[in-house]
């Protein structure tokens, strides 16, 4: 059944309209296929494809279980983490813009 729904989000992928129209890869391009990959247990495929993702989920996770244990300092690592997924983010976006 978990690979069917694997086969289904790859088979449904939504297209970038930025992509589509620009010609370039908008900062959030790969983070499905990244996500696929991460599905599959190909985690370094889904690193190479999204850089972000990793932390993104870390980002949420720790959102998440700060909202519910309320760690002292919490909204400094919450900040922390937002500020590095912003900059591998835009790192990346940068990186592809001037490979490809």
């Amino acid at each position: 059944m978990w690979y069917r729904f694997i086969e289904w989000i790859e088979q449904n992928q939504m297209a970038c309209s930025y992509k589509k129209f620009l010609g370039v890869r908008c900062p959030g391009c790969g983070i499905q296929t990244a996500i696929i990959h991460l599905f599959k247990g190909e985690l370094w495929q889904s690193i190479t494809e999204y850089p972000a993702l990793i932390p993104i989920i870390t980002l949420f996770i720790y959102a998440i279980a700060l909202f519910i244990f309320k760690f002292k300092n919490g909204i400094k690592i919450v900040l922390y983490l937002f500020y590095t997924v912003i900059f591998i983010i835009l790192s990346n976006f940068f990186i592809r813009l001037i490979i490809y």
